[in-house]
């Protein structure tokens, strides 16, 4: 059961750096948690621990208000800005996907990051339409129009390099919409270094190709001339 709960707060940390203010929990999850600590004989324990992630998640996020096609979205909705030094990395997928999917995209993710050698909050996430939240992608049209606050929110956090997550915002950053046939390679975004790779739900579904997104990591580490962790070393 602790590893269930450390996975739901791995998940609230996500939804944090995605720049949610309040995250709804449904019934059925609710309920298993509670079923789960019951059935441990630590309902306590387990129901505070998910109580305090949920505040701890959502400390300093902000979120804007619902984007409309009268109102553009804003920087404010991505990941908190660090007060000072550059990251390294910022990862830009294109939305944040079905409920069911979430928990095991956010462990994907995590996995991704922490094979680069980074920790929570030493990198940024956020999405091509920034604070958009329909659960369809976004069209050309729609990653088009929020690209100025994709950029406002670059020229706040200054990555060193881009990691672009899928054939979504592969499309809408680079103009390149078959991410099997560019991932890995190193393009450029406003004159940072892009390096495309593929969506951590494409790579659940399709676990093979998890081998050619290592080496697209081991490419954009090698973009800002970082070393090459361990656990990234046999596929370089």
């Amino acid at each position: 059961m602790t590893s269930q709960v450390s996975n739901l707060i791995d998940y609230l940390e996500y939804r944090k750096v995605c720049g949610e203010k309040t995250v709804e929990l449904e019934p059925e999850t609710i309920a298993e948690l509670k079923a789960m600590a019951d059935g441990a004989g630590v309902a306590s324990s387990a129901m505070a621990a998910t109580s305090a992630a949920i505040p701890h998640a959502a400390a300093t996020a902000t979120v804007a208000p619902p984007t409309t096609a009268a109102t553009p979205p804003t920087a404010a909705t991505a990941s908190a800005v660090p007060p000072s030094a550059a990251v390294d990395f910022l990862f830009v997928g294109e939305q944040e996907g079905i409920v069911a999917d979430r928990a095991a995209y956010s462990e994907t993710f995590r996995k991704m990051v922490a094979a680069m050698g980074y920790g929570k909050g030493q990198a940024l996430f956020s999405n091509v339409c920034i604070g958009r939240k329909a659960t369809t992608p976004p069209t050309a049209a729609e990653m088009a129009s929020a690209l100025p606050a994709f950029r406002e929110y670059l020229a706040q956090t200054k990555p060193r390099a881009i990691v672009v997550l899928g054939n979504t915002a592969a499309l809408g950053l680079l103009g390149q919409a078959d991410i099997s046939a560019v991932h890995g390679r190193v393009f450029r975004f406003d004159g940072i270094p892009a390096i495309p790779t593929y969506h951590p739900a494409y790579m659940i579904k399709f676990p093979a190709v998890k081998r050619d997104a290592c080496r697209d990591l081991c490419n954009a580490l090698k973009a800002i001339g970082r070393p090459i962790p361990a656990a990234l070393a046999p596929f370089q």
